[in-house]
Order: C-alpha cells, then structure tokens, then sequence
C-alpha cells in the first residue's frame, strides 16, 4: 500500500460501510484529519491492517462520524520499541478487548430490543387485522411488508396468526 496511496480513501470508505452494516451503524462521515493520517501511516501489514483499523475505528464509533484511534498510529510511528513499551501495549490492548466485549454485549441488548419492538408491532398489526396477514385490510398491509416478508418474520418470532382471530 505505501506504493499506492491514492487507494487508500478508496479502502477506507469501502470498509467503514462494510462495517457498518455489519454492526447496524450509520456512519456518514470520516474527517479529513483521520483520513490524512490514514493515508500517511506506512501500513507495515499491510491492506489487513488498514482492514484490521479500520474494523476496530467502527467498533469504537458512536455517532455518525468514524472516530479513528489515530493517537496508536501515530504512537507506534514515532516510538521505537523499548522494554517499557510492553506493558503500555498489554494495557492497551486489554482496554480495547474490554470496549470490544462491552460494544458486542450492548450490541446484543440493542439486538434484543429491536426484536422485542418488532415482535410488538407484529402482534400490534395482527391484532388490528384480526389475523390476517395479506390482503388490503391485512397486517402485511398495515406494516407496509410484503406477506411472504411478514410470514417469515412471523415464523422467526415464533408468532400464530390464528391466536389473533
């Protein structure tokens, strides 16, 4: 990669969405500040660590902007590696294990919840149709879903539309 540069927003872009979807977020921004320093940093490994990075930036993100660690880079550039440079990097790497346990739990919980939301306005809509499913006057209807799209929702939830009727 250090020979072509010019890639290197090209991949980021590419895997900041890639990401995203992966893990439900809606990243619309990445600054020019942490792509400059992206594209200057030598990736000694390689597009696997751009990769790797940029994977972790998403994991770390909260809003809508990537927030790329960029003080590791930026660390690792500049320092040479000394004896006590070990443990700062044990530290370091059992703090980002630790924020990457917690995002995955929470992630679960948001996982969770949107599933229960779902759940209720399934039995909302069925309960409203008097289960039925398709149809003008049915939930699929009501839910703006396609009737096959809500059946296989309904299975996956475990939910009889006949209980509604």
């Amino acid at each position: 990669m250090r020979e072509r540069r010019e890639d290197i927003p090209l991949l980021v872009s590419y895997f900041v969405q890639k990401y995203a979807r992966q893990m439900q977020k809606r990243i619309e921004m990445i600054p020019a500040a942490a792509m400059k320093a992206l594209t200057e940093w030598d990736w000694p490994g390689n597009i696997r660590e751009l990769q790797n990075f940029i994977e972790r930036a998403v994991i770390l993100t909260r809003g809508r902007s990537l927030e790329a660690p960029l003080t590791g880079l930026r660390k690792v550039r500049r320092d040479e590696p000394t004896p006590t440079a070990a443990p700062q990097g044990q530290e370091e790497i059992i703090r980002v294990v630790k924020e990457t346990i917690d995002v995955f739990n929470n992630k679960k919980s948001v996982a969770d919840e949107h599933t229960r939301k779902q759940r209720e306005e399934i039995v909302r809509a069925l309960t409203e149709s008097k289960g039925r499913v398709g149809g003008g006057d049915g939930a699929a209807a009501c839910l703006g879903l396609n009737r096959t799209t809500l059946l296989s929702r309904m299975k996956k939830l475990g939910i009889d539309p006949k209980q509604f009727s």
